[in-house]
């Protein structure tokens, strides 16, 4: 209570100094970027100066966004798991207009994306009322994003680096008919490749490819996109998912996601209509070779289909309403799990009242499932525009998740399933700050508590367990703060601070969690963008951990990771931008999960050509 305490007479003095540095006669925020027909791009998805190293993976990206922690076994274009607000892998993932990238099969590939990141735009990290409006969502948050407007572009790159890392990606995009937004035809393809040695365990190999493309048509009011992306990833599994590291195994994963979706602006600028569907197909297939005679081997086959139409009505005497109605079809086939298939339809209607500078939001969300009792969500929010650029805020949601294929039926050598794991139910309330002070800097600041029942995890009851068991823990209570600071200190110098506390009580008595109950009790971090020259340019990346104790992690628990890369264009070359980067720069040795090694430090570098 001191904390909340504490935090909110902070956000009392960051507002005033909001309210004092705004320009003046500057008008009230409206802070009503739903109805944006094309967001502000808060990240550079794919761009290597941002990420430092990569392929265009979702992975190399993702790990750069203020709130976002990537648990990776392996390098980031590995396999590669969400955290928002301390999370376990299930209550974080990627939502593309307005779907939630979900994979209930095992809920690890959250963070895959078939597509290139290049072709997103106004990514953003949701959580509490702002994920209910505006995408099907998560458990916890969501890393949620649209399709930017296509635009004649052409991007090639070819990397190399350490331990025999190399990749190369392209992308093409050009309008075919039409000029400026009326009515403009035009059409895209990408494609990459990734493939490293040695990436944890000498025998743990990476070759990932991907590729696809995209057709467009804009005019003033609307832009539809339909978008198909494949990958294929092979990876050595040595250790991973908690195996035993002295039994070899190797997974392969196929992804084909065809997404088509079209977004409709009304006449008076404050309505907006969506309708998005998509089909996804995940093959996986994992081996260990254990020391038992012959191979343990499984092959999972989902589909997953969701069609959604979601918006906001227009504003009237300052009502309006942000609705969402669809559904998601998820079937599975498997050797392992079996054959399966369940169903989940959606309906939700969240009316707000705007007068002067406040919005008041409450309304509520239905889902309904084949073989379980609907569950009716309650949401409710508060916001008030501060003078200048910000806003208070406050937020009631509640959201559920149905347990993995995985978690109900798994076993194998170094996991067990469930059958009788319940449908997983969270409460959580949120309070904040959001503001701009000057043109130089932002501010946000938050606390938010959230209370889980029927909560999985995968733990170890004893010392003396030898495999992870998903098990319903009961009732988890979490409690955190978090602040992000952008400032512009100069014109060639930019620094993002962010710092994420994080605090849980559980019933459950047990002697290790793998996801939920490991998570780091205080994360910090620097960013440092410096452009001293034209043509020359720096970026920074360090994190400062304070993992929570777990019995199974011999490496400590704590962490100082960094990230460098320097990125030059050449004067003679416009179109041509070199990037020299060094991922973990102080090699640390540090188990982002227990008992996995990570990646040592590892220099590469970059060509690109744009035009």
């Amino acid at each position: 209570m001191r904390r909340s305490v504490a935090v909110f007479a902070c956000a009392a003095v960051l507002s005033n100094a909001c309210a004092g540095f705004a320009a003046p006669g500057a008008g009230a925020a409206t802070n009503d970027a739903v109805t944006e027909l094309e967001p502000v791009i808060v990240a550079a998805p794919g761009d290597p100066f941002g990420g430092l190293a990569g392929a265009g993976s979702a992975g190399a990206w993702l790990d750069t966004l203020p709130g976002v922690r990537l648990r990776s076994q392996g390098l980031r274009g590995g396999q590669n798991d969400l955290s928002i607000r301390g999370s376990s892998v299930s209550g974080a993932g990627l939502s593309i207009a307005g779907l939630s990238l979900r994979q209930p099969q095992t809920e690890h590939f959250h963070a895959e994306l078939p597509f290139s990141p290049r072709i997103l735009a106004g990514v953003e990290v949701l959580t509490g009322l702002e994920q209910a409006e505006r995408t099907d969502g998560h458990l916890v948050g969501s890393v949620a994003a649209g399709l930017s407007p296509g635009r004649r572009r052409t991007f090639v790159t070819a990397g190399a680096g350490e331990d025999g890392l190399h990749w190369q990606e392209f992308l093409l995009e050009a309008p075919l008919s039409g000029r400026g937004a009326d009515n403009r035809f035009g059409a895209g393809a990408f494609g990459g490749r990734e493939v490293a040695d040695a990436v944890d365990y000498p025998d743990n190999e990476l070759d990932r490819l991907y590729g696809g493309g995209r057709v467009q048509f804009l005019t003033e009011r609307s832009q539809t996109d339909v978008v198909f992306g494949r990958q294929r990833k092979t990876f050595g599994a040595r250790g991973y998912y908690g195996v035993r590291p002295d039994w070899f195994a190797e997974e392969e994963i196929d992804d084909a996601l065809l997404l088509a979706t079209t977004r409709l602006r009304g006449a008076g600028g404050d309505e907006d209509v969506r309708l998005s569907a998509a089909q996804r197909v995940l093959e996986d297939e994992y081996r260990l070779y254990w020391s038992l005679p012959g191979v343990f081997e499984n092959r999972h086959r989902t589909v997953t289909r969701q069609l959604f139409a979601d918006g906001r009505t227009p504003s009237r005497r300052g009502f309006d309403a942000a609705w969402r109605v669809g559904g998601v079809w998820e079937e599975l086939r498997s050797s392992n799990l079996g054959n399966q298939s369940r169903r989940r339809g959606v309906v939700s209607l969240l009316p707000s009242w705007r007068r002067g500078r406040t919005r008041l939001t409450a309304g509520a969300r239905t889902e309904v499932f084949s073989g379980d009792e609907p569950a009716v969500l309650p949401q409710a929010g508060w916001s008030y525009d501060i003078r200048g650029d910000g806003r208070l805020f406050a937020s009631y949601t509640e959201s559920v998740r149905q347990p993995s294929f995985t978690e109900l039926n798994y076993e194998s050598p170094g996991s067990l399933g469930n059958a009788g794991l319940r449908r997983q139910r969270t409460r959580g309330g949120e309070l904040g700050l959001e503001c701009r002070v000057g043109e130089r800097l932002r501010i946000q600041a938050d606390v938010f508590v959230r209370r889980s029942e029927n909560t999985v995890d995968w733990v170890r009851a004893a010392p003396t367990s030898t495999v992870w068991v998903a098990t319903d823990i009961g009732v988890v209570d979490t409690w955190g703060r978090e602040i992000f600071v952008r400032w512009r200190a100069h014109a060639s110098l930019v620094v993002t601070l962010g710092y994420q506390q994080l605090e849980k009580r559980e019933d459950a008595a047990v002697y290790a969690g793998r996801y939920v109950l490991d998570y780091p009790e205080n994360l910090g971090r620097l960013r440092l963008e410096w452009r001293p020259l034209e043509r020359a340019g720096f970026v920074f990346d360090q994190a400062v951990r304070l993992q929570t104790d777990n019995p199974l992690r011999t490496s400590g628990d704590e962490a100082y990771d960094g990230r460098a890369a320097v990125r030059l264009r050449p004067l003679q070359h416009r179109s041509l931008a070199l990037t020299v980067a060094v991922d973990n720069v102080w090699n640390e040795d540090f188990q982002t999960l227990p008992g996995q090694p990570p990646p040592g430090r590892r220099a590469s570098a970059a060509v690109e050509w744009g035009w």
